[in-house]
C-alpha cells in the first residue's frame, strides 16, 4: 500500500486545559442624563436640592395679605362700643293697655343727644328697682339682695349691666357682667333683673349699644 493510500491516524487527545477564571460581573444603575448646561457635581459632594426663591414683590404681597387677615379677625371679635346710661325714672304702675298695668323704667343717655330707653317691666320688679335706687333695704332680703350677697360672698362683684339687644323696639334683652380675680363672666337675663342688681351694686354701671339706641331710643 502506498503512502498516499494509508489511513489517517486519529489524533491523540492532549491533557485538558485549565479553566480560566472569569472576572466578577459588576452592575451599576444607569445614571440619568445631565441636562445641557448643568455641571456635574464634584466627586464626594452630594447634590443639593433646588429651592425656588420668592421674589421681594411676592414676599411683600404675602405680608400685606397676612396683615389684612389679622385686621379682619380683630374687627370680627371686637365688641361693640358701649354707651353709658343713667336711671332717669321709675314708675311702679302705668297703664300698658286697657285693663293691664305694668312698671316703667326709663334709662337716659348720659351725653348728647340724650336719647332714652323706655322699658316696661313687671310691677314687682319696678318696685324692687325703685327701692334699690333710693337705698331702701327690706327687713327680709329680696331675690336681688340675695343674689348680690352670694356674688360678693364668692369673691366676685357686679361690674356692669348692658342692654344689648331689642326686638320690635320693645322687647329688651340684657347681660350682667361679673368680675372675680381678674376674670369676667357674662350672664344673660331680663333687663329688670339686671337693673335691680345694678342699683344695689354701687360700683356697677349701666350701658347699652348704639344699635339698641338706634332701634328703640327716644329723643327728648
Amino acid at each position: 500500500m502506498s503512502e498516499a493510500e494509508q489511513p489517517a491516524q486519529p489524533e491523540q487527545p492532549g491533557p485538558p486545559a485549565e479553566p480560566v477564571p472569569s472576572a466578577p460581573l459588576e452592575w451599576a444603575p444607569e445614571e440619568p442624563p445631565q441636562p445641557e448646561g448643568q455641571a456635574e457635581p464634584a466627586a464626594g459632594q452630594a447634590e443639593q436640592p433646588e429651592y425656588e426663591m420668592e421674589s421681594p414683590e411676592g414676599q411683600a404681597a404675602a405680608s400685606e395679605d397676612e396683615v389684612g387677615l389679622a385686621e379682619e379677625q380683630e374687627e370680627e371679635v371686637a365688641p361693640p362700643a358701649l354707651v353709658e346710661l343713667g336711671l332717669s325714672e321709675v314708675r311702679p304702675s302705668v297703664l300698658l293697655r286697657p285693663g293691664q298695668e305694668a312698671g316703667l323704667i326709663v334709662l337716659a343717655e348720659m351725653d348728647e343727644p340724650f336719647r332714652s330707653l323706655h322699658i316696661y317691666v313687671g310691677q314687682a320688679e319696678a318696685k324692687a328697682i325703685q327701692a334699690g335706687w333710693h337705698g331702701g333695704r327690706p327687713a327680709r332680703p329680696s331675690t336681688w339682695d340675695l343674689l348680690l350677697q352670694a356674688v360678693e360672698l364668692l369673691g366676685g362683684r357686679v361690674e356692669k349691666v348692658v342692654i344689648d339687644k331689642v326686638e320690635e323696639a320693645r322687647h329688651f334683652f340684657a347681660t350682667v357682667e361679673l368680675e372675680r380675680a381678674g376674670e369676667t363672666f357674662s350672664l344673660s337675663c331680663r333687663p329688670s333683673d339686671a337693673i335691680a342688681l345694678a342699683v344695689r351694686a354701687t360700683a356697677a354701671g349701666l350701658y347699652t349699644t348704639e344699635d339698641v339706641l338706634a332701634a328703640a331710643g327716644l329723643y327728648p
